[in-house]
């Protein structure tokens, strides 16, 4: 009797953990969909579906205005540092998802538009 009560115990406990990896992966689903979707949209199509972002800064392109990071992510774009002899912006927005997220995305005024160059996670 105790052996059957032990491997009922077991039985549950294995059947509550594999419940939880499902939402795990659930939710890194949901946001790997998030990000493809923030990296095809338009800065104010974004605004659209997610709101206004919490955190959003706007800055000229140069090397005195921006982090090393996202003078990284600008020179990916511009491997020939054009943003030099151009007026270039640059666009940092953040929101924070029901998913506990934050997705943080960067833009680039080209075309009139702002246009999405990078999407990222901070879990």
């Amino acid at each position: 009797m105790k052996i059957f009560a032990t491997l009922l115990i077991v039985l549950s406990l294995i059947s509550c953990n594999t419940k939880e990896v499902v939402n795990t992966n659930a939710k890194a689903d949901d946001i790997q969909k998030e990000k493809l979707y923030l990296s095809h949209v338009k800065f104010t199509n974004a605004i659209q579906v997610y709101g206004e972002p919490q955190i959003s800064n706007k800055k000229k392109v140069a090397a005195k205005n921006l982090s090393e990071e996202q003078l990284a992510i600008v020179d990916t774009y511009f491997p020939n540092k054009e943003y030099k002899s151009k007026k270039v912006f640059f666009l940092e927005a953040q929101w924070k998802r029901p998913t506990s997220t934050e997705l943080t995305v960067w833009y680039l005024f080209i075309e009139n538009e702002w246009k999405p160059i990078e999407v990222r996670t901070n879990a």
